[in-house]
C-alpha cells in the first residue's frame, strides 16, 4: 500500500510543477516570445481555465469511471499538450497548448484525491493526504527550480521533461495501481445526474462557505506566486536560475509544512487551527512586502510556505468530509476552485503589478483574501481536526 501513496505523490509531483512552472519563466518567456507584461499573467491563467472548466464535469463523471483508467487516460493527454508547449512561437500559441494541458490534468487529479480514502486505511487517511500534498510541495521545492535551471540554455526544455516524466507514470500506474471501479452507477442523462449530485453536495452545511472560502484563499495565494518571478526580477535583480534557487528555498518550507499536517491534525480543534495557520501566513506576507533585504524576505516567504503546506491538506480533508460517496467531485471541484482562483488571482496581479505599487500592491491584495477565507471558514461548531480524519471520512471500498 504505501507504494501506491508514493505513485500518487510522484503523480501530483508532474502535475505541481507544471502547474508552477510558468511563473518564474514568465521574465523569460516575455521576452523570447516579445510578451506584453500585462498579458503574462494569462499564461498562468489558461492552464487554470482549462482545468477549472473542465474538472466540474471531470470530477464528477470519475465517480462513475474505473479511476485507474482515468489516471493513464489523463496522464497520456497532459504529457502530450505539456510537451506540445515546447512547440509554442507566440503567446496564443503557449496560451493554447497551457489550456489544453489543464484540461488533461483536471481528469488526473481528482483521481489522486478521491482515491486515497478508497485504498487507505481510515486511520491512516490524513498521513496520506499530508504525504500526497507533499507531492505538490516537492514541485515547488525542486521541479519548479529545476525547470528554472533546465530553461537557462533553452526555454523549451522544462516543459519536455515533464512531459517525458508523466509518460514514465502511465508505465507505472499500469504496472502497479490498482482498478477501482466506478463508486456510482446511473444510467442516462448524466447531464442531469450531474447537477442533481452537485445540487446534493452544495446543500450540506457549510458546503458553500467553505468552497467559496477555498476559492478566494486560493485566489490570493496564486496572485503573489504567479509574479515571484518578476518581483524577484524587478526587486532585487536575481537572474532565472537564481530565482530558482529562491523557490527552492520557499519551497522546502511547503514540503516541511505537508509533512507536518498529520501531527498538527492531532492539536486543537479546527477552527482554531486554521485560524492560527492564516493569521501567520498574513503576518509573513507583511513582512514580505515591506523588506528591503532578500535573506529576511526568503525567510518570512519560508515560514508561511511552511504554514501553507500544513494547511492544504487539512483544507482538503475538510471538505472531503462533506460527503463520502462523491470524493471524486469533491477533489474536482475543490481543484476547480483552486484554479478558478488561479485563473482570477494571475489576471489580478497582472493589472495590480502595473497600475499599483507593483509587488506590494499584490500583497495587500492577497491578505485581503486571506482574511475572507479566515471568516467563511469558520463555524459555530468546534469540531476537532483529528475527529474529522477519523470519524467523517469513511473508508469506501
Amino acid at each position: 500500500m504505501k507504494s501506491i501513496i508514493w505513485i500518487l505523490f510522484a503523480i501530483m509531483f508532474v502535475i505541481g510543477t507544471d502547474t508552477f512552472i510558468v511563473s518564474p519563466l514568465l521574465p523569460l518567456l516575455d521576452a523570447k516570445l516579445a510578451i506584453p507584461i500585462e498579458l503574462s499573467g494569462w499564461l498562468v491563467s489558461a492552464y487554470a481555465i482549462g482545468y477549472c472548466v473542465t474538472a466540474l464535469f471531470a470530477g464528477p463523471l470519475s465517480d462513475r469511471w474505473n479511476r485507474k483508467s482515468s489516471l493513464m487516460i489523463g496522464l497520456a493527454a497532459f504529457a502530450l499538450f505539456t510537451a506540445g508547449c515546447g512547440l509554442a512561437f507566440n503567446f496564443w500559441s503557449l496560451f493554447l497548448f497551457r489550456l489544453l494541458a489543464g484540461i488533461s490534468a483536471a481528469f488526473v487529479s481528482p483521481q489522486v484525491w478521491a482515491s486515497i480514502p478508497q485504498l487507505v486505511p481510515q486511520h491512516q487517511t490524513m498521513r496520506a493526504m499530508g504525504i500526497t500534498s507533499a507531492g505538490l510541495a516537492c514541485a515547488q521545492c525542486f521541479g519548479v527550480p529545476l525547470g528554472s535551471y533546465l530553461s537557462a540554455s533553452h526555454w523549451q526544455t522544462p516543459f519536455v521533461f515533464i512531459g517525458v516524466l508523466a509518460l514514465l507514470l502511465i508505465g507505472i500506474v499500469y504496472a502497479q495501481f490498482p482498478n477501482l471501479p466506478a463508486q456510482i452507477l446511473t444510467s442516462g442523462h448524466a447531464v442531469n445526474s450531474i447537477s442533481r449530485m452537485y445540487h446534493e453536495l452544495l446543500r450540506k452545511p457549510h458546503a458553500i462557505r467553505w468552497f467559496a472560502g477555498y476559492f478566494i484563499f486560493t485566489m490570493g495565494m496564486f496572485a503573489v506566486f504567479s509574479f515571484i518571478g518578476h518581483w524577484l526580477t524587478d526587486t532585487y535583480k536575481l537572474t532565472v536560475s537564481q530565482i530558482g534557487t529562491f523557490v527552492l528555498v520557499i519551497g522546502a518550507g511547503n514540503l516541511i509544512g505537508s509533512l507536518l499536517a498529520s501531527h498538527v491534525a492531532q492539536h486543537g480543534s479546527r477552527r482554531r487551527v486554521i485560524s492560527l495557520l492564516i493569521t501567520g501566513m498574513i503576518a509573513g506576507f507583511i513582512v514580505v512586502a515591506y523588506s528591503t533585504y532578500l535573506p529576511l524576505a526568503a525567510s518570512a516567504y519560508f515560514a508561511l510556505t511552511a504554514l501553507g503546506g500544513i494547511l492544504f491538506p487539512l483544507l482538503m480533508m475538510m471538505l472531503q468530509s462533506l460527503h463520502s460517496e462523491a470524493r471524486g467531485m469533491i477533489a474536482a471541484l475543490a481543484n476547480a476552485m483552486m484554479y478558478g482562483g488561479t485563473t482570477v488571482g494571475a489576471a489580478c496581479a497582472g493589472i495590480l503589478y502595473t497600475v499599483g505599487s507593483g509587488f506590494t500592491t499584490i500583497i495587500w491584495f492577497t491578505m485581503v483574501c486571506y482574511l475572507i477565507a479566515l471568516i467563511l471558514f469558520r463555524t459555530k461548531d468546534d469540531i476537532s481536526v483529528s475527529n474529522i480524519s477519523l470519524s467523517k471520512v469513511s473508508l469506501k471500498v
